[in-house]
């Protein structure tokens, strides 16, 4: 199909599942409340959840399109006006951290670059991690199905996927080669997590991008993936984060989480389903023993 009618369809898609789903609708304005603090009400929370069901809807269709997408059909998909700051940050030859969260179609970053001629690796969960992570939770054989073709499906996008469990090497390689690495730095993985401040609360990110991108002393560009009103959507690479200069390298660490967070928040507040769906999952893995992203939960 087309993208544009792939796209329409799930409009209709997100509709019939906001009727249907009220569980989830009711977990999603919960999320709304507690995320922006009572500030979103009304039409705006009810605008918010009908974008998260749109969202959620898109996100996982354009899974199931993964292995069609080429160099030739990825304008159709992902839209990238500007790529001054990549071009620029490769020019310095230390390597690029495209650090992003789990906002919007994060995962069509991957696409979005690899197709344009990019070498990029990516810092990934393979999706059977989460009969792992919900070890008391019984998973029946579709859904164990369903997470190996997801797998499947995102290993056919070209990047190379270095698993977030495991050590951080081969992480490294691809930015001495001068290689994107993409990092989504408000997930469930990697072993290390720092205190910052993010939609004016107390939460814990991962510091392993950070740590590395200090170390290394490569780029690190915040990237963001905003849904356009048809259904294809934007890739925006911002202005590099530097860590302070003549400071310990926890402060440098801090520093740069820090300041990916500040930007995060302004995009959570400007395109607040963006981020729903990722804050009631991240409620149903600590439920799971997962790290909770907030530090009240």
């Amino acid at each position: 199909m087309p993208a544009r009618i792939v796209y329409l369809l799930a409009d209709f898609g997100a509709a019939f599942c906001y009727i249907v789903l009220s569980g989830r609708r009711r977990r999603l304005f919960c999320e709304v409340a507690f995320l922006f603090d009572g500030k979103l009400t009304g039409k705006r929370a009810r605008q918010a959840v009908r974008g998260a069901f749109k969202g959620l809807v898109k996100n996982e269709l354009e899974v199931l399109l993964f292995p069609k997408l080429t160099h030739r059909n990825i304008d159709q998909y992902t839209i990238c006006q500007d790529l001054f700051h990549l071009d620029q940050a490769l020019d310095e030859g230390k390597g690029v951290i495209l650090l992003f969260a789990h906002f919007g179609a994060n995962q069509m970053v991957m696409p979005a670059v690899g197709y344009r001629g990019y070498s990029m690796c990516q810092l990934s969960a393979p999706a059977m991690v989460w009969e792992n992570m919900m070890g008391n939770r019984k998973f029946s054989f579709m859904e164990r199905h369903a997470m190996r073709r997801r797998w499947a499906h995102e290993s056919s996008l070209p990047v190379e996927h270095i698993n977030i469990f495991g050590p951080l090497k081969r992480a490294a390689l691809c930015l001495k080669r001068n290689d994107i690495l993409g990092v989504a730095i408000d997930g469930g993985g990697g072993k290390e997590r720092m205190e910052i401040r993010f939609m004016d609360k107390p939460a814990l990110f991962s510091t392993g991008a950070a740590r590395l991108a200090v170390r290394m002393g490569c780029v690190v560009l915040p990237t963001f993936m905003v849904r356009t009103k048809h259904g294809p959507s934007q890739m925006i690479i911002l202005p590099a984060i530097h860590p302070p200069a003549n400071v310990s390298q926890e402060v440098a660490i801090q520093a740069v989480t820090q300041a990916f967070a500040d930007w995060l928040t302004k995009f959570v507040w400007e395109y607040p389903d963006h981020y729903l769906n990722f804050m009631a999952l991240r409620r149903r893995m600590s439920r799971f023993g997962d790290i909770p992203l907030f530090m009240e939960r």
